[in-house]
């Protein structure tokens, strides 16, 4: 009879460790990581050869190469050049400068047609993705059609003091789009949003945008090569080791500017030293499918993050009914509700600079850091759990702010008391 018990003894014990110890389940959680390489407007005839002697001296061909679609009748036309490019990794377009949201809604299928055709014949297959660094909703739904899967270059909580671009409340891990706005998450299949680089967690938000995965910005940081490298590569390693349920980086470059401002030999030595990592590496469209092949729905992310750059510790919530960002275990410094959203002005309309379609936040109180969007000054403490906020900031959100409203309140009492009695010895 005991015998018999045995075979039952591993289920039993694999299903309590998941109820106690819920990170258990995450040990062997992935830790996927893309590199990538943007030719933009400043690529010419001239850094062909350089580019691909420079890829030459990296053991490495998982590269995604994004091409800014203005070069369609110069660069896509190097024949040689293209084919020789096409054995570092996967080629995809780049929209840029103007972004699509610049365009009317018609003019963007066209234009992504178009973009299909040249790159079909050109480079020899159609594109998986799109490189934007300002996504696009209109554009999202419409490369559905075509067979396309992802758009990547998302720029975490920026504020449209960077490149006339604000979208602020999106996600830097992969995520399915909503039809509805781009930067909010789906619980069906969609197209992917991958992120232009990651962000720290918390510093970036805190102290300067500068401080993310880019080497030559965390270089204008520190001003120290040295001191730039250690500190994102110990961000690369604090989001594999943080991040839940699935824990990815992005890595990307704009390859004519680091060749113009002479980094080259910095980037190549930072590339290298990230190769040498444990990392699953792969193209974003093998992330994409990988994505696709694992989630019916964007996944729930929650996880607790020390920032390298000082040690603080910051706490995400994320999913399709919120995003919830807590700082010292104590303090709810940013809160947005997906569903109380409208949907992206740009679905309809078309834009001018800068094109903002920041979402609505509940609670936006990160920090004043450098190139980021001011604090608003309206944290709520709770030290709770995490998951349980939506329905305390309900119950006892206005009773917090009337706490928090106290002493102006008083304020006010006191003054017109004293404007009473003025007046009564007035009269």
């Amino acid at each position: 009879m005991k015998k018999n018990l045995i075979p039952l003894f591993f289920p039993l014990f694999f299903i309590i460790m998941i109820f106690m110890f819920p990170s258990f389940v995450y040990a062997n959680s992935p830790k996927i990581i893309n590199l990538s390489l943007i030719l933009f407007g400043q690529f010419n005839t001239t850094m062909q050869q350089p580019l691909l002697n420079w890829l030459g001296t990296i053991n490495y061909s998982k590269w995604t190469i994004a091409i800014w679609f203005g070069h369609c009748d110069t660069i896509l036309s190097n024949a040689t050049f293209i084919n020789t490019l096409k054995n570092y990794g996967e080629l995809i377009p780049a929209i840029n400068s103007p972004s699509m949201q610049e365009i009317s809604p018609y003019e963007r299928e066209t234009y992504i047609v178009n973009v299909i055709n040249n790159w079909t014949t050109k480079i020899g297959y159609a594109p998986k993705g799109l490189m934007m660094f300002q996504p696009d909703t209109k554009t999202a739904n419409i490369i559905k059609n075509y067979n396309m899967t992802y758009i990547q270059g998302y720029c975490f909580e920026q504020y449209q003091a960077v490149d006339d671009m604000g979208m602020r409340g999106g996600w830097q891990q992969p995520y399915y789009a909503s039809e509805s706005h781009v930067l909010i998450p789906s619980s069906q299949k969609g197209i992917i949003i991958l992120p232009h680089n990651i962000w720290d967690w918390r510093a970036s938000l805190e102290i300067n945008h500068l401080l993310n995965t880019h080497i030559q910005n965390s270089y204008s940081h520190f001003n120290n090569f040295t001191q730039a490298k250690l500190y994102s590569l110990s961000l690369i390693e604090a989001t594999m080791n943080s991040v839940e349920p699935l824990a990815y980086v992005m890595v990307q470059h704009e390859w004519d500017w680091i060749y113009n401002i002479g980094f080259l030999d910095n980037l190549k030595t930072y590339i290298n030293e990230i190769l040498a990592k444990p990392y699953t590496f792969q193209m974003c469209n093998e992330t994409a499918q990988w994505f696709n092949d694992n989630y019916a729905s964007t996944p729930q992310y929650h996880f607790t993050f020390t920032s390298p750059y000082d040690g603080k510790s910051v706490e995400w919530l994320y999913n399709t009914q919120y995003r919830i960002t807590r700082y010292d275990n104590n303090k709810v410094v940013g809160y947005i509700k997906y569903q109380n959203q409208n949907q992206d002005p740009y679905l309809t309309q078309i834009g001018t600079l800068p094109i903002i379609y920041s979402l609505y936040y509940t609670i936006d109180d990160f920090g004043n850091g450098y190139l980021r969007s001011p604090s608003q000054g309206n944290f709520v403490t709770y030290c709770g759990d995490l998951s349980k906020f939506p329905d305390y900031y309900t119950t006892f959100g206005t009773k917090d702010l009337i706490y928090q409203l106290f002493p102006l309140i008083l304020t006010l009492f006191f003054l017109f008391a004293c404007f009473e009695i003025l007046k009564r010895g007035m009269t």
